[in-house]
């Protein structure tokens, strides 16, 4: 068995539970926090509502499994039956803007109080493109030598 799998079948709590030891993990809950932060105004009853029930539901399903831990042999499977939206294949042409900004319209006419919210997402998306294109064009500038394709006499 691997470490994985009997850090799964383990009935102890894990090491770490805020994920210090996961690449990305101190980022995810920033964005998080300033979701919260930022949908505060429009859906704070909802937000106080969820979290209360869901500190209730963390609380019953850890006090189930501890009082009835999973203890099934968790075999290594070939192939995992999952759906991997990371293999999706999606192209970056006129059908993927399309898409995207149909998905944006949607939400607009469902909910159009949030408008300001995909307008300032769209100017900070554009400010930050204009920043990485400018990065990365400064980055290969510094990056080149006199001699094309840097071959050397």
């Amino acid at each position: 068995m691997t470490r994985t799998d009997t850090r799964l079948l383990s009935t102890e709590p894990p090491d770490d539970p805020l994920g210090h030891g996961v690449k990305g993990a101190g980022f995810l809950i920033l964005l998080v926090a300033l979701l919260v932060a930022a949908s505060w105004v429009f859906f704070r009853e909802f937000i106080v509502a969820t979290t209360l029930a869901g500190i209730g539901a963390a609380m019953l399903l850890r006090r189930w499994h501890t009082r009835q831990p999973s203890v099934l042999p968790n075999p290594e499977r070939a192939r995992v039956p999952e759906i991997n939206l990371s293999r999706i294949p999606v192209g970056g042409d006129a059908a993927g803007l399309v898409f995207a900004a149909g998905s944006v319209a949607v939400v607009i006419v469902g909910v159009p109080d949030m408008a300001w919210y995909f307008v300032s997402s769209l100017a900070c998306a554009g400010l930050l493109a204009w920043a990485m294109f400018a990065a990365r064009g400064a980055h290969a500038r510094r990056g080149l030598d006199a001699r094309p394709l840097g071959l050397r006499p």
